[in-house]
């Protein structure tokens, strides 16, 4: 698959934790005795950190939108949206820094976001750290969802990849996309990473992808390693209590832990990790592929 058109990196929203690098949020402290200054100090430490995110200095424009994040819960409703919109505005920031900080703190601020990240998905720059934000949000950018549609028929097959990881994000609430995904998944002709994402998300929807079942476990058969891996993880997500699909998922999974691709390995290590106690017999393979 050829790499999307964006000049924002990728942001590893889930494992990249959002921490302030300001000494300055110290001073935000609520004081006991001093009740008026307790409600306004906060506001004017937000409001010095939001004149920040246009300075010069991009270590200054990264640690305030780090301070703005650690403070988005304190926030009204009205200020969280206006901030998201300035920090939408950042997803472009010429510091890589400054906007994957950006991306962490629209996750944190989350249902305030999603207009505006909704509004982002139209700029062909930032529409991918849009999608991947919005995915992080989770249910609370169920408003998305449409874009997020058409966007699976997208002539970019990574962004329509993307556009599935995204979907799967919302889990059950993204349940009116399982027949988008269901064709992409019985579509031999669409890139096979497109593919992936679509079992993936299907996964993620669980129990209300039902219809899907079916194919999952035909893939789950595939000479396709990882296809087979994600497909088998797939239905066991969406039939959790069916103890047939167990009984054919756990050895195809070991057998993937056996693989030689890394990427395989760890599909199947995931899915084991996800059935729980019943892939007990896995667990010196599991502690084989760890070393």
């Amino acid at each position: 698959a050829t790499e999307p058109e964006h000049s924002v990196p990728p942001l590893p929203l889930a494992r990249r934790p959002v921490r302030s690098r300001t000494g300055r949020l110290a001073s935000t402290t609520p004081r006991t005795d001093d009740p008026p200054r307790r409600h306004r100090r906060p506001c004017a430490a937000v409001a010095r950190l939001r004149t920040a995110l246009s300075g010069d200095d991009p270590e200054l424009r990264a640690s305030a939108v780090s301070g703005l994040s650690d403070l988005a819960g304190t926030l009204p409703e009205e200020t969280r949206r206006e901030l998201a919109g300035e920090l939408a505005g950042l997803l472009v920031d010429e510091s890589p820094k400054v906007a994957v900080n950006a991306g962490g703190a629209l996750v944190r601020l989350g249902p305030a976001a999603v207009e505006v990240l909704r509004t982002k998905l139209a700029d062909p720059r930032v529409r991918v750290a849009a999608l991947e934000i919005l995915g992080a949000i989770g249910p609370a950018a169920k408003p998305a969802l449409g874009e997020m549609l058409a966007a699976l028929d997208d002539a970019d097959p990574a962004y329509r990849g993307d556009a599935a990881v995204a979907i799967a994000g919302l889990g059950a609430d993204a349940a009116a996309a399982v027949p988008a995904l269901e064709r992409l998944l019985d579509d031999e002709t669409v890139d096979a990473g497109v593919r992936y994402a679509a079992a993936y998300a299907l996964g993620r929807i669980g129990p209300r992808a039902a219809s899907a079942e079916p194919a999952l476990r035909r893939l789950a058969e595939s000479s396709d390693e990882l296809m087979a891996t994600v497909a088998v993880w797939a239905a066991v997500k969406i039939r959790p209590d069916d103890k047939t699909l167990f009984e054919g998922a756990i050895p195809r999974l070991r057998r993937a832990l056996r693989g030689d691709g890394e990427m395989v390995r760890l599909e199947a290590a995931v899915a084991l990790g996800e059935i729980g106690a019943a892939a007990r017999s896995a667990v010196p393979l599991l502690e084989l592929v760890a070393e």
